[in-house]
């Protein structure tokens, strides 16, 4: 296994197997820090299977491939996708599957859509509430901290909670295991 893997994006090499070559790094590199890729893929590029257990997987180009299944199968605490195409549908989907338990190691969604054009609408049953709350989120493996001013809350059956805020362009999620989300006082 290895501690970490980047894949930068060359401008001056245009990779015409970029398809293959991220399919062949999702299913077989095994990395337990970090993960950062950064290639131009056809907007045809699909990935059908898992990934993980990792810490942070960043995906900082070309994101449209990332689909609602490959969030709820990859296994990370960190999460950052750029370019995403993700729609509102997608997310609710996701949300139900988290709300049930599902991406149970997750702490960091960051996602930043490739249109501007992401509205936040929350299916009725996820029971998703706005709230005016400030909250300190904290990463339990390097501490690093955002704080959340208003947004949205919602809560898994067993408790975990978790904040959203909605921005042009961007949705973030920080969920809160008990000591990640904190009030502010």
């Amino acid at each position: 296994m290895l501690d970490s893997f980047v894949w930068e994006k060359n401008s001056k090499y245009n990779n015409s197997n970029a398809d293959e070559t991220l399919d062949y790094v999702l299913r077989n590199t095994r990395v337990s820090l970090y993960c950062n890729i950064d290639d131009n893929v056809s907007d045809n590029f699909q990935y059908n299977g898992k990934l993980g257990p990792t810490r942070q997987l960043w995906i900082r180009s070309s994101g449209h491939w990332v689909t609602c299944d490959n969030l709820m199968n990859f296994d990370c605490l960190l999460f950052r996708i750029e370019g995403s195409r993700l729609s509102v549908s997608d997310l609710n989907s996701f949300l139900r599957h988290w709300r049930a338990g599902g991406s149970a190691r997750l702490e960091w969604l960051h996602l930043k859509f490739e249109e501007h054009t992401f509205q936040e609408r929350f299916d009725e049953d996820l029971e998703v509430v706005e709230t005016n709350e400030e909250r300190v989120f904290r990463r339990s493996f390097d501490g690093w901290k955002r704080v959340f001013y208003g947004g949205y809350r919602i809560q898994r059956a067993d408790g975990t909670k978790a904040m959203i805020q909605c921005e042009p362009g961007r949705l973030l999620m920080g969920v809160w295991h008990g000591r990640a989300i904190q009030s502010l006082q």
